[in-house]
């Protein structure tokens, strides 16, 4: 009986730590999916590929792409930690807090997060130095390697 109520202690803080820790865990939903058209851009036929992701609570949407993509000058420049991104506001089809990152080696990301999520630096740094290893490791270029995990 001493060993049965001891496992189960044990079990319940387990399963209250997991989910402490599941709460700084962003997990890739769905995708890389191949698409058209990044809907946080105004009209357009730009193949991207598309990954979501689920964070503390919020859905992120990811889009990936080699096409060449100037940033507008409405688009505000910042920094998050080391990436330097450009921000703006979108709101055609949703309301959304969208960040842009262009990479040195040709291709793109969009960042788009609900106007009340306020962790945007802490989710894109994890995600783009996730996603910049794996790109330097993968041989097959033709999708890009979201990382299932951050």
């Amino acid at each position: 009986m001493k060993k049965t109520v001891i496992v189960l202690l044990f079990l319940l803080l387990q399963h209250g730590y997991a989910q402490e820790q599941s709460e700084e865990i962003a997990v890739l939903k769905r995708g890389p999916l191949s698409r058209r058209g990044i809907p946080v851009l105004q009209a357009n036929i730009i193949p991207h590929f598309y990954g979501e992701y689920e964070y503390r609570g919020f859905t992120l949407y990811v889009y990936y792409t080699t096409e060449k993509i100037v940033p507008l000058s409405e688009w505000e420049k910042s920094e998050c930690n080391s990436y330097e991104l450009w921000g703006y506001y979108f709101s055609h089809i949703e309301e959304r807090e969208v960040f842009f990152y262009t990479s040195d080696r040709g291709w793109n990301v969009f960042l788009s997060f609900p106007p009340d999520f306020k962790d945007y630096c802490v989710f894109t740094q994890k995600f783009l130095d996730r996603l910049r290893y794996f790109i330097s490791i993968t041989r097959d270029q033709s999708q890009p390697p979201f990382p299932a995990i951050l």
